[in-house]
């Protein structure tokens, strides 16, 4: 699905995939699910849909954890830190900045 996706955006669920353990693996916290699909979202990097059904593969996979604090959040697992160290060269720079600093702002929002 193309629908929200800004040119340069990521179209296939694999780089989907591989952008959600890249994030993931480079912030200090997890994050919700609803964060996390916000931030590709929002910045018309991904699909809502593809990005849905990316992270429950990925949960399904066992390369997301969940964890329980005042809310549900989410971080990588080894393989997922595996997947995203091996691959993350695949995704363009700029994609992985802007994903990467749209995270820390929500996070420094929500603090």
């Amino acid at each position: 699905m193309t629908a929200g996706v800004r040119p340069g955006g990521l179209r296939s669920k694999q780089d989907i995939k591989l952008l959600i353990c890249y994030l993931l693996s480079s912030i200090p916290q997890g994050l919700s699910k609803t964060d996390l699909i916000n931030v590709l979202q929002d910045n018309n990097l991904a699909n809502y849909f593809e990005v849905a059904s990316a992270f429950d593969e990925l949960l399904k996979q066992g390369n997301l954890t969940e964890a329980q604090e005042e809310e549900t959040f989410y971080t990588v697992t080894a393989s997922g830190k595996m997947i995203a160290q091996e691959l993350d060269v695949s995704l363009p720079i700029s994609i992985r900045e802007q994903v990467l600093s749209a995270a820390l702002s929500l996070m420094a929002q929500q603090k």
